[in-house]
């Protein structure tokens, strides 16, 4: 098994759920306030707990990009806890692996898992539903080991 992982980096969407809850307590502790300033001032309390709590769960992500036998996958993992797999594909249903530089992705499903430094590459695969393309950032020991499989479709 070789697998390679890579800091995600930080933007908008990684702080958007955060900011929605800062709103959404200030909000209910301000329409508290109207009826008890105890209950404005619980709501505020929880709201920062739960704030404090998932905080680090949006801020320290990294995606791990595995190769396993000859299945390929990529997962984000959310504070080194939680792991949710994005994409899944056998090596015999990639078409091509390119730099991802000016290419133009017209594929069904796109996911893309880009760290915050290197080169990304384009992977395409077929599936049931027509080709996926997974943008990544491997490092070269990972692309090595990934052009074992299929040498003819890296185009790099």
């Amino acid at each position: 098994m070789k697998h390679c992982i890579v800091n995600r980096p930080l933007g908008f969407s990684s702080f958007a759920p955060l900011l929605l809850i800062l709103v959404a307590t200030i909000v209910l502790s301000s329409l508290a306030s109207i009826v008890s300033f105890s209950l404005s001032l619980v709501i505020l309390v929880v709201g920062v707990v739960i704030l404090c709590v998932l905080t680090p769960r949006y801020i320290r992500c990294e995606y791990e990009y595995s190769l396993e036998g000859d299945a390929f996958s990529v997962a984000l993992i959310m504070n080194k806890s939680s792991r949710k797999e994005l994409f899944s594909s056998d090596m015999e249903q990639l078409i091509v692996c390119e730099n991802a530089a000016g290419k133009n992705v017209s594929s069904t499903r796109t996911v893309s898992a880009i760290a915050k430094s290197g080169t990304a590459y384009r992977a395409e695969f077929s599936c049931e539903e027509g080709t996926a393309s997974v943008i990544f950032t491997p490092s070269e020991e990972f692309l090595k080991e990934m052009r074992l499989y299929s040498p003819s479709k890296f185009h790099l």
